[in-house]
């Protein structure tokens, strides 16, 4: 069982509510903006629009004299698990239903218990790993390997899925005396960076209003999450 206090947990519980319905909002808005820009420049727009608002917000606070201090194995952990993360979901999200891979994501809380339990030597139960289980066989049944309902972009969700275990995982390693906004300013900076490169790779198009309001919404839940 957890060590921490049952009020942290609960907090910590509510956290990750609030965040899984911010992720969810955000994802929908960018599903909807797939179908003007290519991945590259979708992973660009929102890593930058996060980027700017997290650094607004550590200037505002008088934290970003802290960036040196901040830049941290951890941190470079983190951030190279978002970008990872960021390219293999934006990627799957253009191609295939919204829904089929908010299910494939459900993966995490099992790669999350079995990752805690070896790499941060964390406690876990038998009703924990039990759980995980029973979500595993659910995304089993959604994605269906071998049969020709599968599609190779599930492939993708699954790679997401493990860039963000590694992400998560290194955020755990993070002191606390690090604020969570320069945390932001660090992984969004480097996905905007990454999102950039790939415009090496694509064909850009100038972003309609619509599609960078679109991007903005998605950010801002982003960054709430």
């Amino acid at each position: 069982e957890p060590d921490h206090p049952p009020v942290d947990n609960i907090r910590g519980i509510l956290a990750m509510v609030v965040a899984m319905a911010s992720f969810a909002c955000g994802d929908t808005l960018m599903k909807l903006a797939t179908a003007d820009l290519p991945t590259g420049e979708l992973i660009f727009l929102r890593g930058s629009f996060v980027a700017a608002m997290a650094a607004g917000v550590a200037y505002a606070t008088g934290v970003l004299g802290l960036v040196k201090t901040a830049f941290t194995p951890a941190m470079r952990w983190r951030a190279l698990g978002d970008v990872g993360g960021a390219f293999f979901f934006q990627s799957a999200l253009a191609r295939m239903p919204l829904a089929d891979l908010m299910s494939i994501t459900q993966l995490n809380p099992l790669a999350i218990t079995a990752a805690s339990a070896v790499f941060l030597g964390e406690k876990v139960g038998w009703r924990r790993w039990t759980a995980a289980a029973v979500g595993l066989t659910g995304v089993l049944l959604i994605i269906r390997p071998g049969t020709h309902a599968f599609t190779w972009w599930a492939l993708g969700g699954i790679a997401a899925v493990l860039c963000s275990t590694v992400r998560d995982l290194a955020t755990r390693r993070i002191t606390v005396a690090i604020p969570t906004v320069l945390i932001m300013v660090f992984s969004s900076g480097a996905v905007a960076l990454f999102g950039l490169a790939m415009a090496l790779f694509e064909t850009w198009d100038w972003p309609r209003p619509m599609v960078v309001l679109l991007v903005a919404g998605a950010a801002v839940f982003s960054m709430t999450g």
